[in-house]
């Protein structure tokens, strides 16, 4: 098995997983995955968000937003700190926005 470092490192991940899906969703990741209302791509989407959010942290800024707004139920949005993440992240959304038969 890995060392107490690694073990430890596993651990510290988690818990800021933990504590991202609460500041994002106000439930923990077990609550996340047992929601019965949502299918399980929809709590896979929402899992993925949480990683996704990991990725761009440094580069953005949080923002409330309404939950009935988003696709995941996220009370937070994510904004680009500079202009030229604000460009990515424009083209981003615009391939998003796109039919699925164009993408």
């Amino acid at each position: 098995m890995g060392t107490t470092t690694e073990l430890e490192q596993l651990e510290r991940a988690f818990l800021s997983l933990e504590e991202l899906a609460f500041a994002e969703s106000g439930q923990t990741l077990d609550d996340l995955l047992a929601e019965t209302s949502r299918s399980q791509d929809e709590k896979l989407w929402r899992i993925g968000r949480l990683m996704g959010i990991t990725i761009k942290e440094p580069f953005a800024y949080p923002t409330e937003i309404d939950p009935a707004t988003s696709e995941t139920g996220a009370r937070r949005g994510w904004n680009p700190r500079s202009r030229s993440v604000r460009q990515v992240s424009r083209a981003h959304m615009a391939v998003r926005a796109a039919p699925r038969s164009r993408r």
